[in-house]
């Protein structure tokens, strides 16, 4: 008779997690779903389902807003480098039409009167 095991009956009830088992349990389902999403596999429990809906849900009303830092160029102020194609002398300490002898040498450039590369007419392909 010791050997006898007496087994009580049970029952399961449900009770709500607490805030830290909680984030546990979301972080859990989350991560399921980003290993799911990187290896192109179907979701297949519905708790993660849930889990989706609810924080799409929170994304698209706007409840929780998370803000990324993206570097774009200013184009109100124009990064110039003064004298990049025109030589100067080092005594010239005149700054006050740099950017008008910039603009002047690189329309010299573009138009085609100042070029590095000497300019070699094409020759005829002959018939």
């Amino acid at each position: 008779m010791a050997d006898e095991v007496l087994e009580q009956p049970t029952k399961e009830i449900q009770h709500e997690l607490g805030c830290q088992k909680w984030l546990f349990k979301i972080t859990e389902r989350l991560m399921v779903v980003l290993d799911c999403i990187k290896n192109k596999t179907d979701i297949k429990q519905e708790e993660d389902w849930q889990v989706i809906e609810m924080l799409h849900a929170d994304w698209f009303f706007g409840r929780h807003i998370f803000y990324e830092t993206l570097t774009v160029p200013d184009l109100t102020k124009s990064a110039t480098q003064p004298n990049l194609f025109d030589k100067t002398s080092e005594s010239d300490t005149d700054f006050t039409n740099i950017a008008d002898r910039f603009y002047d040498a690189k329309d010299k450039l573009l138009n085609g009167t100042v070029s590095d590369i000497p300019f070699t007419k094409p020759k005829k392909k002959r018939k």
